[in-house]
């Protein structure tokens, strides 16, 4: 707790949920008070009810002054949607809500920190036929009962109670005493920056590439897909298109999500990592890509280009002549060239003055991609996230070009359902302002069985076995995560 305030949470929230009797009893209500900064793995093992989803922000850097660190326990309020029209739906759904919520705030520092609505959605607008993804609407945003949202210095919990739950809060009231009580116990042990430190858990010492007998038999599949991709190119049916696989990894016991977090931070902090259970699964991974960020109440979008990748040595001594040869690759040079070229032009859709910045380097833990951030300013017509979503997605640097052509080509090639990968991940205000990610990176674990996938663009001169070994390496951030754990 603030060290200028040490009444304990219970009691805090009790004497805010009293003084909210002003508010219609029709009404929803927020109640937001300060809480302690708590680092997301610790932040996991709260007390409290109901399936997590958890969003930080890569560096712990919350972008364009949002929170860094968003996380909700439990399901106050969901909203489904599917079919091409999907985002529209969820943002009908979503503007039809909000007037219903009243806000009490325990301190002005709280009321700073706004209520959330969290989830994202499936790769394809139809519903998934693999029962692994069942858990899982096509497009899902959901309101927790309880967020925890974390500058880097300042952090809020948000309790949202129903008009029932107002009426009789016992449960809300119980969940309280049992945080208060965590936190009592554990506050200097949960306090943590944001800044990884030497990680806890080492990286295994291969690279996380072996074979088993399953993984070369998936592995000619694959490549069969890649030659299948290069006829399509070859024929002038598209010009790129990125294919995905999925690798069944079994375990010995299911995974548990606050070591998955940890792991995730320690070895891949310039990610963004983002975990959303729907029982009995749950969809997590380290994702470079962000789809969109708008702020200012709808004024302003930032989105990045992510494409051309150049493996990188683990310990870093090489990074000149790797970024050096990656820059000089003709082949990832084109590739990051289209996909530039189609996100401006998307970006340009919604309206705005685009501005699209020079091509850089991002450099991750085990690989290094061109990059370039494209901003755009919407004076005069505000843009809504999920506007942006749906605009969007899916980029060419997860489907292809063209996109339609490219995304029916998948449907009737890949052997696998994409479910939420390469999906939009994210969560959005009431302003209209969010953070949406792209899914890449990522893992669905299910009990004693985790799926990885990742995926690679293919273009004309793409040559099969390296890419093979490309999305290998981009499932290695999860498979290294989950068998450390």
């Amino acid at each position: 707790m603030p060290p200028s305030d040490p009444t304990p949470f219970a009691q805090r929230f009790t004497a805010l949920l009293d003084t909210s009797t002003t508010h219609p009893a029709n009404q929803w209500l927020a109640l937001a008070l300060p809480a302690p900064c708590i680092a997301a793995p610790q932040m996991c093992e709260a007390p409290l009810n109901g399936e997590r989803t958890l969003f930080q922000s890569g560096n712990g850097r919350g972008d364009q002054g949002h929170a860094a660190l968003v996380i909700g326990f439990g399901a106050a309020k969901r909203f489904t949607a599917e079919g091409p029209n999907r985002f529209d739906l969820l943002q009908r759904q979503l503007r039809d809500f909000w007037p219903q919520v009243a806000r009490q705030n325990a301190t002005s520092a709280a009321a700073q920190t706004s209520l959330c609505a969290m989830g994202g959605a499936a790769f394809f607008a139809h519903p998934s036929r693999d029962d692994a993804w069942a858990p899982f609407a096509n497009a899902e945003f959901t309101l927790p009962r309880w967020s925890y949202l974390r500058h880097r210095d300042t952090a809020t919990l948000i309790a949202l109670l129903s008009p029932t739950s107002r009426r009789t809060p016992d449960a809300f009231l119980s969940e309280a005493q049992q945080l208060s009580r965590w936190l009592e116990a554990g506050t200097t042990a949960h306090r943590a920056p944001f800044e990884a430190a030497s990680p806890a858990v080492p990286l295994p010492q291969n690279d996380g590439l072996s074979q088993t007998t399953d993984d070369a038999a998936q592995d000619a599949a694959l490549r069969q897909l890649i030659a299948d991709a290069l006829a399509q190119i070859h024929n002038a049916q598209l010009e790129k298109v990125v294919i995905s696989q999925a690798t069944p990894l079994p375990l010995h016991a299911p995974p548990r999500l606050s070591r998955i977090v940890a792991h995730l931070l320690a070895h891949h902090p310039q990610s963004h990592i983002f975990a959303l259970e729907r029982s009995p699964a749950c969809f997590v991974g380290a994702t470079p890509e962000r789809l969109a960020t708008v702020t200012g109440k709808g004024t302003q979008l930032y989105t990045d280009v992510l494409a051309g990748t150049w493996p990188r040595t683990p310990d870093g001594r090489h990074d000149a002549a790797e970024i050096a040869a990656l820059r000089a690759c003709e082949k990832n040079r084109r590739e990051f060239a289209h996909v530039k070229r189609t996100v401006a032009q998307t970006v340009a859709q919604l309206g705005g003055a685009v501005q699209s910045e020079d091509t850089g380097v991002r450099t991750l833990t085990s690989i290094h991609h061109l990059h370039a951030p494209i901003t755009a300013t919407f004076a005069d017509r505000p843009v809504h996230i999920l506007d942006a979503v749906a605009t969007l997605h899916p980029t060419s640097a997860v489907c292809g070009i063209p996109s339609q052509a490219a995304a029916d080509w998948l449907k009737s090639h890949e052997p696998h359902e994409r479910g939420w990968y390469a999906g939009p991940v994210g969560w959005c205000n009431p302003q209209g302002d969010g953070e949406a990610w792209v899914g890449i990176r990522s893992a669905l674990l299910h009990g004693k069985t985790a799926v990885l996938y990742a995926g690679g663009g293919i273009i004309a001169g793409s040559e099969p076995e390296a890419e093979v070994a490309e999305i290998r390496l981009k499932q290695s951030v999860m498979r290294q995560t989950i068998e450390a754990t």
